[in-house]
């Protein structure tokens, strides 16, 4: 199935804000990213700059709720290839990547 244009636009434009909210928050708290919040942001970014709206929208979902995916019970190791970044650097770029950050 072929999306439209405007489609795939809302799509990006739908992560890309998603991902700002979270960096966002981040910034308001003054606090650099979790290991988890890091990693699962810098991969929702990779993800935006393939193309793959709704993978990064699953993966933006760790990233928010470690707490769902993430639990004492059923805890989930990051890989040991994680990916690290700070809040400046995430906010770089998602500013990169879609240019209103």
């Amino acid at each position: 199935m072929t999306l439209s244009p405007k489609a795939v636009a809302t799509a990006r434009r739908n992560l890309a804000q998603r991902i700002g909210r979270l960096v966002t928050t981040l910034e308001k708290e003054a606090r650099e990213p979790t290991a988890w919040e890091a990693h699962y942001t810098v991969t929702a970014l990779q993800l935006l700059e393939a193309d793959r709206y709704p993978d990064g929208e699953w993966t933006m979902l760790h990233a928010e709720r470690p707490d769902i995916f993430d639990t004492p019970i059923h805890p989930t190791p990051l890989p040991v290839e994680a990916n690290v970044a700070t809040t400046a650097e995430l906010r770089a770029r998602l500013t990169e990547l879609y240019g209103q950050g």
